[in-house]
């Protein structure tokens, strides 16, 4: 995928908002899991830049959900 990306300069099937989303992703599962782990810091350093990036996390019952800053 790297490759034909690099070489062509194309994305098959994707689009910019799809692999920000996909960033997006995981990053909140790494922040999850830094969360399970215990480690605060590195789940609020996660949060920061998730928030730079425009992106509330919330945490649910059902686990982490994120959205876009209106």
């Amino acid at each position: 995928f790297d490759l034909v990306k690099a070489v062509l300069d194309i994305i098959p099937g994707g689009n910019e908002e799809s692999l920000a989303d996909q960033e997006i992703q995981e990053l909140v599962e790494q922040r999850t899991a830094a969360r399970a782990d215990r480690d605060f810091a590195r789940a609020d350093e996660i949060r920061d830049r998730l928030t730079e990036m425009g992106i509330v996390v919330e945490d649910t019952p059902h686990g982490a959900v994120w959205h876009r800053k209106n």
